[in-house]
């Protein structure tokens, strides 16, 4: 969805507001496509998508683990950059939910390793601190930041009971 809706050529006709339509939903032209701008990379990590590890006995689990997913991308990032002489470009790395601590920590790491500075970073969804969204026993940080969201859907839906929702 995020390459349909903010990178693709097409997107999802809405309202003015934002909300959808009722089905069948159409596709018009997305006058806000980045195409026109950029150049365009789309990585899937090994594991991801259609990547898969070369050798099949390792399964990949070489690439798995914060560190080792960031040097995968590191390489091919150092190499597509090199190979394409694109090293006085503006470069910004994109990272959506699960992907956003991927474009934090490879944001940092290029910089330190090959020197290669960022124009930007952008955070679709973010997940920094994934205790913020992890509903186990003795974690009680989620309860506390999802609340005002239950709260603000459960008053949009008229779901509050009148001594729950500000009224006298």
């Amino acid at each position: 969805w995020l390459h349909l809706g903010v990178l693709g050529p097409r997107r999802v006709l809405m309202n003015d507001d934002g909300t959808t339509l009722p089905p069948p939903y159409k596709l018009v032209d997305n006058e806000y496509s980045w195409l026109d701008l950029t150049d365009l990379v789309f990585i899937d990590p090994v594991s991801t998508g259609y990547s898969r590890a070369q050798d099949a006995k390792s399964a990949g689990e070489q690439f798995h683990g914060y560190r080792q997913d960031i040097e995968c991308i590191d390489e091919f990032s150092r190499r597509c950059t090199s190979d394409n002489k694109r090293w006085a470009s503006p470069k910004y790395i994109i990272g959506e939910s699960y992907g956003t601590t991927r474009a934090a920590g490879l944001s940092e790491h290029l910089q330190e390793k090959y020197g290669m500075y960022l124009n930007g970073v952008i955070l679709v969804s973010a997940v920094l601190n994934f205790q913020t969204i992890r509903f186990a026993e003795g974690n009680d940080l989620p309860f506390a930041l999802f609340l005002p969201t239950y709260t603000a859907t459960a008053h949009y839906h008229d779901m509050l009971s009148a001594d729950r929702n500000g009224q006298p």
